[in-house]
Order: C-alpha cells, then sequence, then structure tokens
C-alpha cells in the first residue's frame, strides 16, 4: 500500500522544524569548537610555563615574589591538575562533537535546499507532487544526522527565534546596531510575558472569586 500524500500543513512544519534544528546544529558546532579551541590553548600554555619553570633557579621563584619551596610544590600539583583535564577532554571529545553537529549541519543543508526548490509563494501550499519526496528528505535527514540534546532544545530553540526576530529588525533598521536590536526583543518579550503572566495569575483571579 501506497503512503498517503502530507498534507501541506505537515510539510510546512517539517520545513519550519528543519530551518530551527539547521540553526540549533549550527549553534553547537560553534560552541563546542570554541571549548575545544579554549581548552586546547590554555593546556598548550600551561604546558610551556610548567616546562619553562622545571628547570628554573630559586631566584627566579623569588624575582616572582614566590618562595621556591611552596613554588615548585605548587607548580608539581598544577601539572597534575592539567593531565588530569587533558585526559577528561580526550573523552569528552569536544572536537568530534563539532564535527558531528558539522556533519549534521552540512546534511540538513541539502535537505533544505531541496524543499527551497520546490518552495510555493506566500499563501499558497506545497506542490502535492513533490510532499511524498520532501517527506522522505526529511525523515532521512532526521535518521542520518546526530541528535540535539535535550537539554539543549529549550534553549536553542530560544537562540533560533531571537536570530529570526533580529534577522526582521535588521531588515526594517539595517543602521541599527545588532546588540540594541538583541536587547530589544529580551526586553520586548520580558515584558509581554510579565504582563500576560500577571493577567492569567491564577492566585489573582481567586482572590477575587
Amino acid at each position: 500500500m501506497n503512503d498517503p500524500v502530507p498534507s501541506n500543513e505537515e510539510i510546512e512544519r517539517q520545513y519550519r522544524v528543519m530551518r530551527q534544528t539547521i540553526d540549533s546544529h549550527s549553534f553547537l558546532r560553534e560552541r563546542y569548537l570554541c571549548r575545544a579551541t579554549v581548552t586546547h590553548v590554555t593546556l598548550l600554555v600551561c604546558s610551556v610555563v610548567f616546562c619553562a619553570t622545571t628547570f628554573a633557579h630559586d631566584d627566579l621563584y623569588r624575582w616572582l615574589g614566590f618562595e621556591p619551596t611552596s613554588a615548585k610544590y605548587f607548580r608539581g600539583v598544577a601539572s597534575v591538575v592539567s593531565f588530569g583535564v587533558a585526559l577528561v577532554l580526550l573523552v569528552l571529545d569536544f572536537k568530534g562533537k563539532a564535527a558531528l553537529h558539522g556533519a549534521a549541519l552540512e546534511r540538513w543543508t541539502r535537505v533544505l535546499t531541496e524543499f527551497r526548490q520546490v518552495q510555493p509563494s506566500e499563501g499558497q501550499e506545497w506542490p502535492t507532487k513533490h510532499r511524498k519526496r520532501l517527506q522522505r528528505a526529511y525523515w532521512t535527514g532526521d535518521k542520518e544526522s546526530v541528535r540535539i540534546p535535550n537539554a539543549n532544545f529549550a534553549s536553542l530553540k530560544g537562540k533560533h527565534l531571537r536570530k529570526v526576530e533580529i534577522s526582521k529588525l535588521k531588515s526594517r533598521y539595517p543602521g541599527c546596531p545588532r546588540l540594541l536590536l538583541w536587547a530589544f526583543i529580551r526586553c520586548r518579550d520580558t515584558y509581554r510575558f510579565s504582563k500576560e503572566f500577571r493577567h492569567d495569575d491564577p492566585g489573582k483571579n481567586a482572590g477575587k472569586e
């Protein structure tokens, strides 16, 4: 039996979710690359300092304002800690996680291209003859991509939606700094939430009964 043709609403939902997923993988890739870079540079700097001070004379420690015995003890403890951190980084594998999300980003981008090739004009429906193909491409991309951690889903969704809102405002006000647009959206949505929360507060309504 042939699968039913997906509805226009379902394809539209997949297109919307896919755009959010692409941004989420992009954010995660950048996050893990940043963590990998910072930790690796820090460890390299520590290694250079430890190597340089291994055969340092006691006068160097006194010149730096440290008591030689205490400084050497601290250097030994710091070396052990750095080695432990290096082992932890091997397990966390920030570069590997960044590569996985980078591959997922490329995979989803190809699917997005398929959608955009037949994307209808505003107010029109997705072409019926392409919907099955688009749905297969969507679920194949989902199956072949690394999952987005549930713990990060809400924050990544918010970041994506803020990016969309900032993009809209930037098109209307190209000269306005991005930081100011970001702050405006934060303040506006916080105010709207506070106003709606006060309006729907169960305790407030109960006091009126």
